[in-house]
């Protein structure tokens, strides 16, 4: 028996009475190939090692294991509140990786709704450490940069028995348990105010606390609104240059060839690639700052009584959402002009660096597209009973 077979056989065969803490495992699958199954290595590892030094088991779970894409919204809530924690897994692939994104961004918007911070977020950084910032246009880079996260760089190469890569796993579980403790004393504490909340109130719900609330709703959603206009209208402008340039047609934005010099072409697309950037990343701000009044609508929705209260929060939502059908179609769209960029990008490096801005504001709107649909799936149902409500 080989030594990762034996240790691979060890932790699944841990006591099933023991103490479980779980985790979320965000990775591209394609990064554990190219590593030669490190990433599968490292994960056996943090889950023994976290065994050996707290008694308790550790359960990663990744997608396929879970059915992540179907049930990734109905069980957020019930994970965050158990303290379960995300690790991604981070290479520069991870930040083009549509799924890992969104894995990131809703499960931040939760911990955050809970007053978690990203307590309960423990990035590993594999490679891509130079794209981690605090002042990065891109969300998902911020969220990493505001961690606590592992630098795994220089320890992934060497020698899984060796005493360099025990060191560092061993250093990653003992940041793992103190984010444990300290996600664990603010969910108590939480939990312990919000039952002293509802106690003071001898189940009378706080009308002005409930209008605030419609208000702060009100705005935010009113904010997206604003933003995903100006996103999209910089898309089109965009778009319009792409057109006039012949570097796409019109008819379903297939990609054709420039008219005029690559030279030219990169220069007449990179300011209008650049707005597009810049407003696709405030949108997705825009979006995720929304996504959190969303969540505490959502967590409060049970003690709204009054229905015009209700009414009034789903016609706020039609409003400035509209249709979330329309937000998937939109989503799909840019999906297939993200394929058209990368076409264009392979004719050479001078457009490929003006084009480079565009592919992430497609990127960005992409995400906040997939947000807004979270808001309809689970995260936010304004479906009332009247009857029930009257009552």
């Amino acid at each position: 028996m080989t030594g990762d077979r034996a240790r691979s056989e060890a932790i699944s065969d841990v006591d099933r009475s023991e103490p479980r803490s779980t985790a979320f495992w965000s990775y591209v699958r394609r990064d554990n190939e190219t590593l030669f199954g490190k990433l599968d290595h490292l994960r056996a590892d943090l889950q023994g090692i976290y065994s050996i030094e707290t008694g308790n088991a550790l359960d990663i779970l990744i997608d396929h294991e879970i059915g992540w894409g179907k049930q990734w919204e109905s069980v957020l809530d019930e994970y965050i509140e158990r303290a379960t924690f995300l690790i991604p897994v981070i290479t520069a692939r991870y930040f083009a990786s549509e799924y890992c994104r969104s894995e990131l961004l809703r499960f931040s918007a939760g911990c955050e709704a809970r007053g978690l911070g990203n307590n309960l977020i423990l990035p590993i950084v594999i490679s891509g450490r130079h794209l981690i910032t605090l002042d990065s246009d891109d969300v998902v880079s911020k969220i990493i940069a505001s961690t606590q996260y592992v630098d795994f760089t220089d320890v992934w190469p060497m020698d899984r028995s060796g005493e360099v890569w025990l060191l560092a796993v061993r250093r990653m579980v003992h940041k793992l348990i103190d984010a444990e403790s300290r996600a664990e004393d603010l969910l108590t504490a939480t939990s312990y105010a919000d039952g002293l909340a509802r106690a003071g109130s001898s189940g009378a719900p706080d009308r002005g606390t409930e209008a605030d609330l419609l208000v702060e709703l009100d705005v935010a959603l009113n904010d997206v609104f604003s933003a995903m206009e100006d996103a999209v209208s910089a898309l089109h402008g965009l778009v319009r240059v792409m057109h006039e340039q012949a570097v796409v047609s019109p008819q379903a934005g297939r990609s054709v060839t420039s008219r005029g010099g690559a030279a030219q072409t990169a220069e007449a697309l990179r300011v209008p690639a650049r707005d597009f950037e810049s407003a696709a990343s405030q949108a997705l701000e825009t979006v995720r700052r929304a996504d959190l009044v969303i969540a505490r609508v959502s967590r409060s929705i049970d003690e709204i009584s009054d229905l015009s209260l209700f009414r009034r929060a789903e016609k706020i939502f039609a409003e400035t959402v509209g249709d979330l059908p329309a937000v998937a179609t939109a989503e799909s769209q840019l999906a297939e002009l993200l394929d058209v960029v990368a076409e264009v990008e392979r004719r050479g490096v001078v457009i490929r660096r003006s084009l480079r801005a565009a592919r992430r504001g497609f990127q960005f709107l992409r995400d906040a597209a997939r947000l807004m649909l979270g808001w309809r799936s689970g995260n936010f149902e304004l479906t009332v009973d009247a009857e029930s409500a009257e009552g």
